[in-house]
């Protein structure tokens, strides 16, 4: 599986910085999960999840230090699978008699 900052290089660039100096970062305050912290990327998508959690490290994308960002969706929900199909026929599928 490819790393979410991967994917935000593939999409946007490299960018001239380290995300925790980036605009789109946010610092998600301790709590129930962690007495330490955690950060997210406002580009990438927020969730509960720690899989949407980000290093500071990374170095940024091409959105850095906080360019607009011009989608309507964040970027986590492109990489989503759709809801699964139960088996049988494809619509528009060709059956061939042998």
């Amino acid at each position: 599986m490819e790393k979410k900052i991967d994917l935000m290089h593939k999409m946007f660039g490299m960018g001239d910085g380290l995300c925790k100096d980036c605009g789109h970062l946010i610092r998600i305050k301790p709590g129930e999960r962690s007495n330490r912290g955690y950060h997210k990327c406002a580009v990438y998508g927020i969730s509960g999840s720690v899989a949407t959690d980000w290093k500071i490290g990374n170095v940024g994308c091409g959105l850095f230090p906080g360019k607009p960002y011009a989608g309507d969706k964040c970027i986590v929900s492109l990489t989503q699978r759709g809801p699964r199909r139960e088996a049988g026929e494809v619509p528009g599928q060709i059956m061939l008699e042998v």
